[in-house]
């Protein structure tokens, strides 16, 4: 019978394989994992909402290429990750998928994505007029591009920078 669901991780497992038949998980508070990988053409759509909620000591995953979706506070928490790539298929990104992930310096968007983008590090609509996220461990002054008209809710949220500059007529 094959694997669909992944419901219990022991606490031993540091580097985590998910075989690609798993369709949904959660791994929600596990603190021992640092690494994370799906198989190759892995069944997961969907990173759900809290999926990686407070996995303080993840500081490597890859986001499968088939994953439409990225719930709600998904890496929430996830203190150790310092970059996170975002593939060509995600087509929703909900509010707060990375709040405090206060290491997170880089945010990479495949080229290919039609609805987002990246701009140095920093996440935004493939338009570049709603900036969603900052990476909290950014440091320095931040000057938002001309053309951004509004900010996703805790886009800033836990931000070491010691300047964020908006351009007039933010929302």
């Amino acid at each position: 019978k094959e694997v669909t669901q992944l419901i219990y991780v022991p606490e031993s497992v540091i580097d985590l394989r998910i075989p690609k038949t798993v369709t949904h998980f959660s791994l929600r508070d596990n603190t021992n994992i640092k690494k994370v990988t799906f198989e190759k053409d892995s069944a997961v759509r969907e990173i759900a909402d809290y999926a990686f909620f407070g996995c303080s000591n993840l500081t490597s995953i890859q986001i499968p290429e088939g994953v439409t979706s990225i719930g709600g506070y998904a890496f929430s928490g996830c203190s150790g990750l310092t970059n996170i790539t975002i593939p060509e298929n995600v087509r929703s990104i909900e509010d707060c998928a990375f709040a405090s992930c206060i290491r997170l310096t880089n945010i990479t968007v495949s080229e290919d994505n039609p609805n987002y983008c990246d701009v140095d590090g920093v996440l935004y609509s493939k338009d570049g007029k709603k900036l969603i996220y900052y990476p909290a461990g950014l440091t320095g002054s931040y000057t938002v591009p001309e053309g951004t008209v509004s900010v996703g809710l805790h886009a800033f949220a836990n931000s070491r920078s010691s300047e964020i500059i908006l351009p007039d007529g933010i929302v």
